[in-house]
């Protein structure tokens, strides 16, 4: 479903209610209508201006004036009701549009927000893993830039879809394409949206499919996109490496971990054992033990067999 398309249609509809207020209710409508539509919610200083025409409307109305200050009056009125055609002096035309992703200026900060909602001041957004946000238009505007794919790094995980049949997919990024790096990227994984199909780089013997991604329909992805990703990669018994940049195989990890874990005999361990053998034999009062000195040994000569 394209919700950008369906917000634009609803908040077309919206003005055209704002344009002609119905008489009952209206003040709760009015109030509902900016709630799910901050953009159209009045500014400090329309607010004003509206305030002042209708004082000086009825100021006219009780004929308070005499004949010169009717005329000040009215000039004054006819300024203010131009002023409406006027944009306000506190709205900032933003820079991007609903559904972007942006990304931040600074080379040293990596910071990707996609934009939810725009109101008069300020941005609502999201970044990757899901936070919000009220930037102000002016901030992001200054130092944020559209995300395009030479913002992305090795590692990143992207969405997109197929160039010809516009089916999403969900993949980590790997590089820019060699043979066509003005169109398409290579990734070291995806999982296809609409096949639930876990794709790597040996999952078919006749090409890679994970060369030759389309450029232009990709953008960060986010956090459900990332979680179900990860999801679908477990279930097909892979994980992501991070730190190496590299899919391994959950059984290989495993065996990594075991290997990174079990202990290891050291020559440190060795003097240690044979410093605690000499303390026990000299310098413990048998008579006031559990167990034999000789029974401690044992047990601490086992120590070092069980490790080896």
């Amino acid at each position: 479903m394209d919700y950008e398309k369906k917000y634009k249609e609803a908040l077309s509809k919206a003005k055209q209610v704002y344009k002609t207020p119905y008489t009952a209710h209206w003040d709760v409508m009015k109030e509902l209508i900016e709630h799910l539509f901050p953009e159209l919610k009045e500014s400090q200083d329309e607010r004003i201006r509206k305030w002042l025409i209708r004082d000086i409307k009825q100021s006219l109305g009780d004929d308070v004036y005499n004949d010169e200050s009717i005329h000040s009056a009215k000039e004054a009125l006819a300024w203010l009701e131009k002023q409406g055609e006027k944009e306000p002096i506190d709205k900032v035309e933003p820079k991007f549009r609903v559904g972007d992703w942006v990304a931040c200026n600074s080379d040293d900060l990596r910071y990707l927000l996609r934009i939810v909602s725009i109101s008069d001041k300020e941005y609502r957004t999201e970044d990757i893993q899901g936070v919000s946000a009220r930037p102000k238009i002016w901030y992001l505007d200054k130092h944020y830039h559209r995300w395009t794919i030479n913002d992305a790094k090795c590692g990143d995980v992207l969405a997109g879809e197929y160039d010809d049949c516009k089916k999403p997919w969900v993949g980590i990024f790997k590089c820019i394409s060699e043979n066509r790096p003005q169109t398409q990227f290579d990734s070291y994984c995806f999982i296809t949206c609409y096949r639930h199909e876990f794709i790597t780089p040996d999952s078919c013997d006749f090409c890679n499919r994970c060369k030759g991604h389309t450029i232009r329909y990709t953008k960060p992805a986010t956090k459900k996109q990332r979680d179900f990703l990860f999801q679908k990669m477990y279930e097909a018994g892979y994980e992501w490496d991070a730190e190496r940049k590299e899919l391994r195989g959950l059984s290989q990890s495993e065996e990594t971990s075991d290997q990174e874990q079990k202990p290891t005999w050291s020559a440190e361990d060795e003097r240690m054992l044979n410093s605690t053998i000499w303390h026990l034999r000299y310098s413990v009062n048998n008579g006031d033990m559990e167990y034999s000195a000789g029974q401690l040994e044992d047990w601490l000569e086992s120590i070092k067999d069980r490790i080896k």
